[in-house]
């Protein structure tokens, strides 16, 4: 689970933004760079204002 900040309908009162591969790309990046292990199964991991929580 990755929160962004952002929400992709401006319903929610914050800043609109498109979701697009580039992000997820970014945000896999920055999660396996914190530590995360793709290849493990395990519970699942968020990735908050850029630090990782494991549950």
């Amino acid at each position: 689970m990755i929160y962004t900040g952002f929400f992709r309908s401006i319903d929610y009162g914050r800043e609109p933004m498109d979701i697009t591969p580039h992000l997820i790309q970014s945000k896999i990046t920055e999660a396996i760079e914190l530590g995360w292990n793709y290849s493990q199964p395990g519970k699942a991991v968020e990735l908050v204002n850029g630090e990782l929580i494991k549950r």
